[in-house]
This record gives C-alpha cells, structure tokens and sequence, in this order.
C-alpha cells in the first residue's frame, strides 16, 4: 500500500519527499547533504565538528552506512521494551522531548502517541492527557521577518516526558522549522518554563559567533 501511495502522488509532484508531504518543485538544498550548496556539509566543518567533540577526521553522512539504521540492519531491541532505552533514558534524566513534524509520512504522529500509550516510565503507563497545551514559537527579533513564529503544535508533559507536535514541518524538525526546534532546545536546557510561554528567545544570534560560542552560550 506505501508504494502504492508512493508511485501515484511522485506521478503527479515529481518532487515529493517522504520526509516532508508538503515539499515541491523546485527541491531546496540541503546543508546536510553530500551536494550541500555550501562547500562541504555543515557537519563536516572542523568548527562545528570542534564545538561538538566529534572527531576531526570524521566524514559526516546523512545516512550511515554502518550497521545501526541503515539497510534495516538496527539490531538493537524496540525502545518501547519495559526496561529499554526509551524508560531508562526518561528515568535518569527526567527531561526528555519526544517532537514529531506532522508533515512527516516516514513515522506517523499516531504511531508515536500509540508507542509512549504503551511505554510505563517512572511507574506510570503512558499519559494520562492528549497533547492539547498550545506549542508558541517566538519570532527571531535580529531577523527582518518572522520565520516559524505564533502556535506551531500542542505538547503535553508528564513525570519527565513531553511530547510536542511540530505543525507545517516534516520529518527533520531543525531543518524544516529550525524555530521551533530551538525553542525545544531552551526548553531542554531549562531555559524556559514549558512550551506554552509567550516571550522572546532567551539567546539570539550576533553574526560574529562562532559555531562554538552558539552551542555554549548561557541562556540568559
């Protein structure tokens, strides 16, 4: 049925991407790809690879050819297991964000929600109400316009998890709404108070920092 689906819309938008339903003619680069429209993909860029301890001799891939996804070949255990990395994760931190771009046809939002229904942490099943909390993403004040900014999904949060839904982005949240996904990061550093609060970004982006400077810079 997934091909099927597949041949019939690439028929009519030869462009359509798995990752995001919304995309169309013309495809728009990507920085993360071996044809980045930068000189090399941003990962393998020796100031990001020396902001985020990765080995300088590391070759960036967007999709590894070892075995841990790629080819089917993820031989590790569900997530989801009683006793996995999802429960153990949530449990020795207490602040995990599970974020799913609604335009993404690669892993469905209600496969997400059914997962964590399933999933005990902190010795409780699952949640006990839908995401409905409103998800605000402020507009960047250094930007002439706003990108990404207002309601951009609902979240919920219990005993340290929250899941959020991501409208209008598709599979990789940071690439296709990079607004949103700083502000989960804030939250995840603890810069804000949950997802609902209307203020301004706690960092902004002076075009003299480093990668370094960006990813170590205090919240307030």
């Amino acid at each position: 049925m997934y091909d099927d689906i597949y041949r019939a819309v690439v028929s009519l938008n030869p462009c359509f991407d798995i990752y995001n339903i919304g995309q169309v003619c013309p495809t728009p680069g990507d920085v993360l790809t071996s044809d980045s429209p930068l000189d090399q993909p941003y990962f393998n860029r020796t100031d990001v690879k020396e902001a985020i301890h990765a080995p300088l001799a590391a070759d960036w891939k967007l999709c590894t050819d070892m075995p841990v996804i790629a080819n089917f070949s993820d031989k590790l255990l569900p997530s989801a297991l009683t006793d996995g990395p999802s429960q153990r994760v949530i449990e020795a931190t207490n602040n995990v964000t599970v974020a799913h771009g609604t335009l993404d046809m690669i892993l469905l939002l209600n496969g997400t929600l059914l997962k964590l229904q399933n999933l005990t942490w902190n010795g409780a099943q699952g949640f006990t109400e839908p995401p409905t909390n409103p998800f605000y993403v402020p507009p960047d004040e250094t930007a002439s316009l706003p990108a990404g900014a207002g309601e951009l999904g609902r979240w919920t949060r219990e005993h340290g998890l929250t899941i959020c839904t991501v409208e209008l982005s598709g599979h990789e949240i940071p690439a296709y709404q990079p607004a949103a996904a700083f502000r989960q990061l804030e939250l995840l550093l603890g810069c804000i108070k949950n997802l609902s609060e209307v203020s301004a970004f706690t960092t902004q982006r002076p075009p003299s920092w480093s990668a370094k400077e960006l990813l170590t810079a205090d919240c307030r």
